[in-house]
């Protein structure tokens, strides 16, 4: 049974259901699969084709599929369409899998596709949070926001391209939410771009961080910094465990 507020949050998010986020994309037939998100909602996670879409997806369920352990717990932070979730649906390892995202479409169409074929071990909600880029019109900013989720509970944390559209403030909550939901000994793989104007710059169009300005930035919040990974879809990839 899903934590109550993530439940009520996911919920909310399917009483503004639109047409884009039951489609799917017709260039690609799946058959009895899961579909591919139509053009638009590919797009408004950083993908311009299919092609871009599936080698994300790829290169994240490998770096983060060898890390899981059995039983795995996992809270994806910016889930989007399901980008790296769909790669993880029949994965031994996961019980539970929530993805959290500021885009009411992308949360529905998760849903709508991802949840189903997980037998409903995965389940996406919303957070009415205010982006620039990705949710104007957002009640809650950023750096205020809470997740939805239960605490103390996640094992592992999925971040991709997250802290890339996020500025300090609001990195610095992310992190400390993301900690609060977590058990101890969880991990978080991260990405971020590395070529800031001094510690860190951007905004959420894109945010660059100096890799040790974010160590110290997620120290604060309760994490430290297990191994610096190296590039992941052409971005840097850090892997961080709750204390």
């Amino acid at each position: 049974m899903p934590f109550d507020a993530t439940l009520q949050a996911a919920l909310a998010a399917m009483s503004r259901v639109t047409p884009v986020a039951a489609a799917h994309n017709t260039e690609f037939p799946m058959g009895i699969a899961v579909p591919l998100p139509p053009k638009d909602l590919m797009f408004r996670v950083g993908s311009p084709d299919a092609a871009n879409f599936l080698y994300v997806c790829d290169q994240w369920s490998q770096v983060a599929g060898r890390l899981l352990k059995p039983d795995a717990r996992i809270l994806d932070i910016g889930a989007g369409c399901g980008k790296p979730a769909r790669a993880f649906l029949h994965h031994p390892y996961v019980a539970e899998y929530v993805g959290i995202d500021v885009d009411v479409d992308l949360v529905n169409w998760a849903n709508a596709y991802l949840r189903p074929a997980s037998s409903k071990r995965f389940l996406f909600t919303w957070m009415n949070v205010q982006s620039d880029t990705y949710a104007k019109a957002g009640a809650v900013a950023a750096d205020v926001a809470a997740f939805p989720v239960a605490p103390d509970h996640f094992t592992f944390v999925i971040a991709a391209s997250l802290f890339t559209h996020l500025t300090t403030a609001a990195s610095a909550n992310y992190l400390k939410q993301a900690r609060v939901a977590c058990v101890a000994g969880a991990q978080m793989l991260v990405s971020i771009h590395i070529e800031p104007v001094g510690d860190a710059s951007g905004n959420t169009e894109r945010a660059d961080y100096r890799p040790r300005f974010f160590v110290d930035l997620a120290a604060a919040a309760g994490w430290t910094l297990a191994a610096p990974l190296g590039e992941l879809a052409g971005q840097e990839a850090l892997l961080l465990t709750a204390v």
